[in-house]
């Protein structure tokens, strides 16, 4: 009863104010669904808004944390190979066999997701030099006027390429058969030689006296074959080996004049015997591998260049002249004469090394060895 005079009266009440009966409760049931539906949208679309966010979140934080593994676990692996590469580069002793199972358990171990090539090791030898091997052979030799005595020797029989030791016996071929005056032209096949040193240039003209000291001093392979041609080069070859065999270099042989035939070749004892015997005999052999340094002329008077001694020794530990010599075949050669005592100047020392990684620095050890 109640209910229906209340709506009884706002009908009455609408009706006085000329407002149909029912439109207004419509209208205001109608704006409260409205806002209703509004109030459920934005939730649903907050609600969705975090949900997104928080996924974002999570596969951001996923990704980073994965990728840091990743790189991790690579820094780690390359940081224990390098080491372990350091360690067995200073340490020659073989792994044991709990190493070899550990080590077979760690790659047994390594994650499988990783592909790609296998990381390398450093070798050791970029850590680790290897010091040069001993000469093949050598041989000290102490010539007094009375007696010669064997100061040190190894392997001074053994036949060896010789490398540029070869121009000691062309030297001596050249004063015993050739005029020092006679002028040389200088040919395209001298030239053809290998090296440059001499800096000899087709049709330059130069006497043979000249050429010797290119050949003895700078080691000149152009200048030990022009030489060679004044005589012919088969005809100079014949009479190196016959010199040798005068001097009783019975286990000595050439094949050329320069020493870049791997097939010329001799021992540490022929080589003292050639040495004594130009050393002895032919002042200017001594003067000319005395020189650290000559200034060349050519046969016109014109300034060549000027010739530097490659004998880096000459002038320490009293040695007083030298020949050296070198090759891939021959490796590192070298001849030096010593004068212990100047006042007693027919006193000397004859030092042979041959087939040597580090011609100077055996040298020196030879020296310091017999100078004890």
């Amino acid at each position: 009863m109640i209910r229906i005079k209340t709506l009884t009266q706002r009908h009455l009440d609408k009706h006085l104010r000329g407002v149909p009966a029912g439109t207004a409760d419509a209208n205001s049931d109608y704006s409260d669904r409205r806002l209703m539906q509004k109030a459920i949208k934005y939730v649903a679309m907050s609600f969705v808004f975090v949900v997104a966010i928080t996924v974002v979140s999570m596969g951001v934080n996923w990704a980073s944390t994965g990728f840091e593994k990743l790189f991790t676990y690579k820094h780690n692996a390359l940081k224990a190979d390098l080491e372990a590469s350091i360690h067995n580069s200073f340490t020659e002793v073989a792994p044991s066999a709990s190493a070899k199972q550990e080590n077979s358990a760690q790659e047994a171990t390594a994650l499988p997701m990783l592909t790609g090539p296998p990381l390398v090791s450093p070798s050791p030898s970029n850590f680790i030099k290897k010091p040069p091997q001993e000469p093949l052979a050598q041989m000290s030799v102490k010539i007094t006027p009375e007696e010669q005595t064997v100061l040190v020797k190894k392997n001074e029989e053994k036949k060896l390429p010789i490398a540029s030791l070869t121009k000691l016996m062309t030297a001596l071929v050249v004063l015993e058969n050739i005029d020092l005056n006679q002028q040389v032209i200088i040919t395209k096949e001298a030239v053809a030689q290998e090296g440059e040193q001499g800096g000899l240039k087709l049709g330059q003209v130069l006497s043979v006296r000249a050429l010797l000291y290119i050949m003895l001093i700078d080691s000149s392979n152009r200048a030990a074959y022009q030489l060679a041609e004044v005589l012919g080069i088969d005809q100079f070859i014949v009479t190196m080996n016959v010199e040798a065999q005068k001097l009783g270099l019975y286990n000595t042989r050439f094949s050329d004049a320069t020493g870049l035939d791997k097939d010329s070749y001799s021992t540490a004892a022929d080589l003292v015997k050639l040495s004594r015997y130009l050393f002895e005999k032919y002042p200017l052999f001594k003067e000319i591998i005395g020189l650290k340094e000559y200034s060349l002329y050519l046969s016109d008077g014109t300034f060549h260049h000027t010739l530097k001694n490659t004998n880096q020794l000459l002038g320490s530990r009293h040695i007083i002249g030298g020949k050296t010599g070198f090759t891939e075949a021959a490796l590192g050669c070298f001849m030096v004469f010593q004068t212990p005592n100047e006042s007693e100047p027919e006193k000397y020392v004859i030092n042979i090394i041959l087939g040597s990684e580090d011609r100077f620095g055996d040298m020196e050890k030879l020296i310091q060895n017999h100078s004890n």
